[in-house]
């Protein structure tokens, strides 16, 4: 890396050693790197989060989903030519404005990340169906049950993988994925919602996705069925997931993504029979801690190389 580019990294709550080491790598090379302001624990506008000439000079901003990135991030950072996530979701960024302004986005979708969150999905599946408060009274079995993915992408296909042989029939919906693996049935949503004993949410979130599982949706699903949420909060709407659960529509949840992040004290779910809350992270590991810096710094390498020709 040469030229001294102006790199903006910020800071999070959970990714944090991996991005101090992210910026000592690129510091070390000679870029000229500027941190954000103290980790946030919820969203907020990078732009309020950052010395504003820190933000007016940078040419690429590694960021998380810890900040959003909008037109008025856009309108403080005249000089910014690509979005670096060490993460795989990139729904903190509004890449409509982003692609407006011809800036690049690049996620880290390193395989640590996504088979260790399928890694722990199948242990949320089965710590849910064996849960100790289960309104049945007993522990159930995997074998024979009907489990739906909700999302037939990189994760979705490695929670298949790792089922395969368990007994279970799989069923997946995803509007842009037409080819299913050995042992997967690809199926509509309504029939996805009607057949699973449980059910796991693997979309990504956008404008057209948010509460894809609704009130209207949940109602459809199973009597005693099962919810799994590994993918992002604002997939499911959280006050018809605990109606649906107060109720004993649902036999359980486990959640690891919420609405609002992190999740209120007085959320209903945290009084909701028969639920099992992470903090978004659960599938985070040693590996990928080591991944993603790997990866981001590839991705920031790249983009000042392509704005170096260009």
């Amino acid at each position: 890396m040469n030229s001294n580019p102006a790199i903006l990294v910020m800071r999070d709550t959970v990714i944090g050693d991996a991005l101090d080491e992210l910026a000592a790598r690129l510091q070390a090379e000679g870029a000229l790197v500027r941190r954000g302001d103290d980790a946030v624990a919820a969203r907020r506008p990078l732009e309020v989060c950052v010395n504003a000439a820190h933000l007016n000079a940078c040419e690429v901003i590694v960021s998380t989903p810890r900040y959003s990135i909008g037109p008025d991030t856009l309108a403080a950072a005249p000089q910014l030519k690509s979005i670096v996530l060490p993460t795989i979701g990139i729904d903190s960024v509004d890449v409509d404005a982003v692609a407006a302004r011809g800036i690049t986005v690049a996620n880290s979708a390193t395989p640590e990340n996504f088979e260790g969150l399928a890694e722990a999905t199948v242990l949320l599946m089965l710590t849910l169906i064996r849960h100790p408060r289960s309104p049945r009274g007993v522990s159930r079995s995997l074998q024979g049950k009907t489990v739906g993915l909700l999302g037939f992408g990189r994760v979705g296909r490695s929670v298949a993988q790792r089922l395969q042989g368990w007994g279970a029939q799989l069923l997946a919906h995803a509007p842009s994925s037409q080819t299913a693996t050995e042992g997967v049935r690809l199926v509509p949503f309504d029939t996805l919602l009607s057949e699973s004993d449980m059910l796991s949410v693997h979309s990504t979130l956008n404008a057209t996705s948010r509460h894809l599982i609704d009130r209207r949706a949940i109602e459809r699903m199973k009597a005693g069925a099962w919810l799994i949420n590994t993918a992002r909060g604002g997939l499911v709407d959280e006050d018809a997931l605990c109606d649906a659960l107060e109720s004993g529509h649902l036999g359980g949840a486990a959640i690891d993504v919420f609405e609002v992040e992190p999740l209120p004290e007085k959320s209903r779910l945290r009084a909701a029979p028969c639920v099992i809350l992470t903090p978004h992270r659960v599938g985070h590991t040693v590996e990928l801690y080591r991944s993603l810096a790997d990866a981001a710094y590839a991705n920031v390498a790249a983009a000042i190389s392509k704005a170096r020709a260009g």
